[in-house]
């Protein structure tokens, strides 16, 4: 029932579009001749709406109590295939280890620089086997086993966190260049890299990033913000080890297959949102929000439009979930924008979401971090990911 129910969706969807024209975007990317690309018709809000998609919360850990489950400042979590969880904590250079229940069962890593130890540790990725841990400078593996440290990676190239593992021989990194250029500006290159287990990595895929501030502070100084709108690249791994990315100015996405061929490309057909006279004027309420004491000195330095994609992500079926970028000022509560693809670039719905940001899926499940409403310490979570229809079939 579960596909058909997918399939019903999707039918539903082609059909209500099927009048409008679709006019393509230019692609931002270089397509290969021949690829496969699709190019899809832009979706309403009241279609969206229709089409719900829930996350219904089955575990949280975390405790104000409990030493074990108090985190510092955390961003990410991982779960090998027996659904242990890891999760990464730069504020306390640590991993810690719970089980499929939730209970705790180790904490790897320390502050130093010593084997086994790390600095801000941020990403993680699991296996059965193996854990693999990025901190600055190196990568350290675990076994999943004993918990035990059975090795140390030192990546030739600058890497900032691990995003998967293709086959037993090949993380998925991300990374970053630097460099001057001819007007005296420091420039910033992202990477995603194939990294070897000796340390030598290959780039995949490589995007300019914007150096623009956020704002200007008066005199001197500028301003970034950790939710911009500006476009930034994004990249997921799926677990066949495919890489999917977007330059995120444009609903486009390219996907690689396990040996870096492009796979197919997909568009959603529809104008970029400018940064209109509401959304300055909504901009310049966020910076005085954030920096009260000097935020109406502050010089507003908004992009011309707004970013189109927001975060990538792959959950435990291997479908491609793309989170359209929604303004800090327009929450209006209805959640987010989310397009799913799978693995051969269908759409198979166009929806809305809760606005809760998981990292990774396992089955039906997906694992993030959170906050608590109340103590607003930092939570993991474990959500039952149900798309529309599928309630139904599970209660049935």
């Amino acid at each position: 029932m579960k596909k058909l129910a997918t399939i019903a969706a999707y039918s539903l969807l082609t059909a209500a579009c099927a009048d409008a024209p679709i006019e393509p975007r230019a692609w931002e990317f270089d397509v290969p001749p021949g690829l496969p690309t699709h190019v899809y018709p832009p979706i309403s809000a009241e279609q969206r709406a229709d089409s719900r998609i829930e996350l219904v919360e089955d575990l949280v850990i975390g405790s104000d109590d409990d030493p074990n489950a108090l985190f510092g400042y955390i961003s990410s979590v991982t779960v090998d295939p027996a659904g242990r969880i890891y999760v990464p904590d730069p504020t306390n250079h640590r991993v810690q280890i719970f089980g499929i229940d939730g209970n705790f069962l180790a904490s790897v890593g320390g502050e130093g620089e010593g084997p086994g130890e790390m600095d801000g540790p941020r990403t993680a990725v699991a296996t059965k086997d193996h854990l693999y841990v990025a901190s600055s400078g190196k990568i350290t593996v675990w076994s999943t086993e004993s918990f035990e440290l059975v090795d140390e990676i030192k990546p030739t190239a600058r890497i900032f966190g691990v995003l998967g593992l293709r086959s037993t021989e090949f993380l998925v990194a991300t990374g970053g260049e630097f460099e001057v250029g001819d007007d005296g500006l420091p420039r910033q290159r992202s990477v995603t890299s194939l990294l070897d287990l000796a340390g030598e990595s290959t780039p995949i895929v490589s995007f300019d990033l914007s150096n623009e501030p956020d704002a200007r502070f008066p005199g001197g100084g500028e301003m970034h913000l950790a939710i911009s709108p500006r476009a930034r690249p994004q990249v997921a791994v799926s677990q066949s080890g495919a890489v999917y990315y977007s330059l995120s100015n444009e609903s486009q996405i390219m996907a690689l297959s396990d040996r870096d061929a492009p796979l197919w490309a997909a568009q959603v057909a529809e104008a970029p949102r400018e940064f209109n006279d509401t959304a300055v004027r909504s901009w310049a309420d966020l910076l005085l929000q954030t920096a009260p004491n000097i935020g109406d000195q502050l010089e507003p330095n908004p992009p011309p439009r707004l970013a189109a994609v927001a975060e990538l992500r792959v959950d435990g079926h291997d479908r491609l979930h793309v989170y359209g970028f929604t303004p800090p000022w327009d929450d209006d509560g209805r959640g987010r924008d989310v397009d799913i693809y799978n693995a051969s670039g269908a759409r198979v719905l166009s929806g809305r979401a809760p606005r809760h940001s998981w990292s990774v899926g396992l089955g039906d499940f997906v694992y993030g971090v959170g906050t608590d409403p109340v103590t607003e310490e930092y939570r993991v979570y474990r959500w039952r990911l149900v798309l529309p229809g599928e309630r139904n079939d599970r209660d049935s």
